[in-house]
């Protein structure tokens, strides 16, 4: 059985991919900052038979998202698939973004890394079509 941990699986890519993973009867955890919309992604994944493990969290936040981590290990165990699905918008320059741009995308992916490790497990980043149409001074991260 698949473990797999996804970041901000709420709505849209990350919940449709979430459904997809608990059809498999895979072991879910989805996280997000929204607890309604969380509620609502674990009321569709519900439908099909398996209960994701919801954690409400904000993984720009360095201490919640290595609660991430740790919750979905002693849920778990060692995850082998992490969905990276996390993406923000901010408005301003390239010269203006890198680091927090950065710093966001890499967070999870290496808090998780060192235990993806031990089982030759898979990151997955998703990105969106998003970018195509933003305005000018807008860039984004996923």
């Amino acid at each position: 059985m698949m473990n797999t941990e996804y970041q901000y699986s709420n709505t849209g890519i990350g919940a449709a991919a979430a459904i997809e993973f608990i059809k498999e009867k895979g072991n879910v955890v989805i996280v997000g900052r929204n607890e309604h919309k969380l509620n609502d992604t674990l009321d569709r994944c519900t439908k099909f038979g398996k209960i994701p493990f919801v954690v409400i969290a904000d993984i720009s936040k360095d201490e919640e998202a290595k609660r991430v981590v740790e919750e979905t290990i002693g849920k778990f165990g060692i995850s082998d698939v992490l969905v990276n699905n996390a993406g923000f918008v901010k408005y301003g320059t390239i010269l203006s973004e890198t680091k927090m741009s950065t710093k966001n995308n890499l967070r999870a992916k290496s808090l998780a890394a060192q235990y993806l490790i031990k089982v030759k497990g898979t990151i997955i980043n998703i990105s969106s079509v998003a970018g195509k149409f933003v305005p000018k001074y807008v860039s984004g991260s996923m």
